[in-house]
């Protein structure tokens, strides 16, 4: 596993499939258009949406984790407990 890993990252003429890294690019402008598209529907101040998109565009991977980990926190958590990630609060009584 650790040669084809290493023959895929490595840029010899015969790893270098165009259509590969085609998909790839395609998927990662999805993926860029849908993280701006999110952040201009926020309603957050202007300087928090500027903030996100440099991060989003100096950051590229770090950047879209990170506003995705920021909007999970802003979601609402009861989505967030069916996914299992929270533990159920007892109702108070």
């Amino acid at each position: 596993m650790h040669d084809v890993i290493v023959r895929f990252l490595t840029l010899d003429a015969l790893n270098v499939i165009p259509e590969i890294y085609i998909a790839l690019v395609l998927v990662w402008i999805g993926i860029v258009t849908v993280t701006f598209l999110s952040i201009g529907s926020q309603r957050l101040p202007l300087w928090a949406k500027l903030f996100w998109i440099i991060v989003t565009v100096m950051v590229p991977i770090g950047g879209v984790f990170l506003y995705t980990i920021f909007c999970l926190l802003r979601a609402d958590y009861s989505y967030l407990q069916q996914m299992g990630f929270f533990l159920p609060t007892r109702p108070k009584s």
